[in-house]
């Protein structure tokens, strides 16, 4: 019999049975998962969502306390409780961050400072927080690091600490946790947070720190990287001047590019100036002064042109075939 009704189905409505589609229900974007996302009440724009669970991923000495003090700043500075377990800096940087704390109110807690103490102490008392009538709405917790809390490798103690945590947010808390990224890149040359798939999977947000100095400043430069997210978070910049360690935001978006690709970029830009227009003129006076091959180049060179902030452009070749490549 004709169903007067079927044309007006969606397509995926047609290709599923109906007992598959409410299988999935759950798991279906719909409206209400938009206005959320739209709708974030940020602590940080663009970086800290109320209520939320983030990791912030960087590789050691990447700069994560020193950005991560400056935010408490204006954290502690908005009326937010702020609480920063640090169980990864030395005496020496703890007594400035006491400092620092002090000077822009908010608290640290450092467990192994304290005679007899660590860090179960600490998930010890948000177990307790957990299991009472306590309310955390305007607390903010950060962890630095994460790796100190739990063995990264050990999906149970993981499991039971964001378990916790989770808990603890659903009680109007904000946590933070400051992770390590492995040593190696992944293939697509991006760094790999340290641990196991289950964090990204029971955590709200990951955020890269990437990270370079910049060869004329000496200063190092972040720019987030947002990876997974339930909110809609877009990219940021800072600057961090050394030694001083001093905290600026940037107002436009920097690229972060690796040694390597630094030193390929002064190569092409210095092709450039030097008369190479065409992809094969360039790739032909790079190649000799540097290891990365053809291929390689070429990609760098589509990668450099779609920098925010690209020093090279790219247009069409006057003869209608190819490219011609020069400077902004």
């Amino acid at each position: 019999m004709y169903d007067q009704h079927a044309d007006d189905a969606t397509p995926r409505e047609r290709s599923l049975p109906p007992d598959s589609l409410r299988i999935f229900a759950d798991l279906i974007l719909n409206k209400e998962d938009v206005d959320q996302m739209a709708n974030s009440d940020f602590l940080i724009p663009n970086l800290i969502v109320r209520g939320h669970i983030a990791v912030f991923a960087a590789p050691p000495n990447g700069g994560k306390t020193t950005l991560f003090m400056y935010l408490c700043e204006k954290l502690a500075a908005s009326g937010l409780d702020v609480l920063y377990i640090n169980a990864d800096s030395s005496p020496g940087d703890l007594k400035d961050h006491f400092h620092h704390s002090a000077k822009h109110n908010y608290q640290v807690i450092s467990p192994d400072a304290k005679l007899g103490m660590g860090v179960q102490n600490v998930i010890e008392k948000l177990s307790r927080i957990v299991g009472s009538a306590m309310n955390c709405d305007g607390l903010v917790l950060i962890f630095d690091t994460l790796k100190k809390f739990v063995d990264m490798l050990d999906k149970k103690q993981l499991k039971t600490l964001l378990s916790i945590l989770r808990a603890i947010t659903l009680k109007g808390a904000t946590v933070c946790l400051l992770g390590h990224t492995n040593k190696y890149p992944g293939k697509d040359g991006n760094a790999i947070y340290e641990g196991m798939g289950d964090l990204r999977s029971d955590v709200d947000e990951l955020i890269y720190l990437d990270g370079s100095r910049n060869p004329d400043t000496g200063d190092l430069e972040i720019t987030t990287r947002p990876d997974k997210v339930r909110a809609t978070i877009h990219p940021r910049s800072f600057i961090i001047e050394l030694p001083s360690r001093t905290v600026t935001e940037s107002a436009t978006l920097i690229s972060i590019l690796s040694d390597e690709e630094i030193n390929l970029l002064k190569l092409v830009i210095a092709a450039i100036k030097g008369g190479s227009a065409t992809q094969a003129d360039i790739v032909a006076t790079v190649i000799s002064r540097t290891t990365m091959g053809h291929n390689a180049i070429r990609d760098a060179l589509k990668k450099f042109t779609n920098l925010s902030d690209a020093e090279i452009k790219v247009g069409p070749h006057p003869s209608g075939r190819g490219f011609m490549y020069s400077l902004v």
